[in-house]
């Protein structure tokens, strides 16, 4: 059948001399994998560059349940960045969220308020100006509620946050899965700041990273797929 389908590229791989198999996490049908054949026209290989990480999407695809590899017949961009493809920081920054949640994203079927999440945030992140270098952080940590095991923040019993229980606690852990107070602070005020307030976050470089790494191990408590994120190394050397 073929969808009227809004979608968010995850990433890209060249198949053959004029194919692409694009993975993208899609509003209807949660992550797909689409394959899109390129004509030998200027206009269609201007088209490839459509499927960057991030990039917004609608396409037009044949779409069958249970088929791995659905078929593109049409894409067009959505929201035409004004920034992320052009500044060395946002490219990284969304290379880094691309293959995040192309790791974390492995159950097919829709959840549009969490694509929409995603859809705005980029969007403002697109059109940020201040505060931009912690645009992942902040992402990372919203996108805990989402995925159903973000910390009761509310009802903090400490200082101290138990990874293994999702808990913050009042003295530190017996085992080494927890972020002491500093982390579990910061951590825990990207959780309550909203996304026009990212500007209000003045950390080091070396404490983003640090951050980033703790909610990485974080994650690894919850999810098994998300390990070896290449892109997460390039960060301690742009974000330092």
């Amino acid at each position: 059948m073929l969808e009227k389908i809004r979608g968010i590229v995850l990433n890209t791989i060249k198949y053959g001399d004029n194919n692409l198999i694009v993975n993208i996490y899609t509003d209807k049908f949660g992550r797909q994998s689409y394959l899109h054949t390129l004509s030998r026209t200027s206009k269609s290989k201007n088209k490839a560059g459509l499927f960057q990480p991030l990039f917004i999407l609608e396409i037009e695809a044949w779409q069958k349940s249970g088929r791995n590899l659905q078929r593109i017949k049409e894409a067009r961009n959505v929201y035409p960045y004004k920034s992320i493809p052009f500044q060395v920081i946002k490219t990284t920054q969304a290379i880094f969220i691309a293959e995040f949640m192309g790791s974390i994203l492995r159950e097919e079927g829709s959840d549009q308020p969490l694509f929409h999440f995603v859809e705005n945030a980029l969007i403002a992140f697109d059109e940020m100006c201040e505060g931009a270098a912690c645009f992942h952080i902040w992402l990372l940590a919203h996108l805990t509620d989402f995925l159903g095991v973000m910390p009761d923040i509310e009802n903090a019993g400490g200082e101290w946050l138990d990874m293994q229980k999702g808990i913050f606690v009042a003295s530190e852990p017996a085992h080494s899965r927890f972020m002491n107070p500093e982390m579990a602070g910061m951590f825990r005020k990207m959780l309550l700041t909203n996304i026009c307030e990212i500007h209000t976050f003045k950390y080091p470089g070396e404490k983003r990273n640090q951050l980033l790494g703790n909610i990485l191990t974080f994650y690894h408590q919850h999810f098994n797929n998300i390990s070896g994120l290449k892109s997460s190394e390039i960060f301690k050397d742009i974000f330092s």
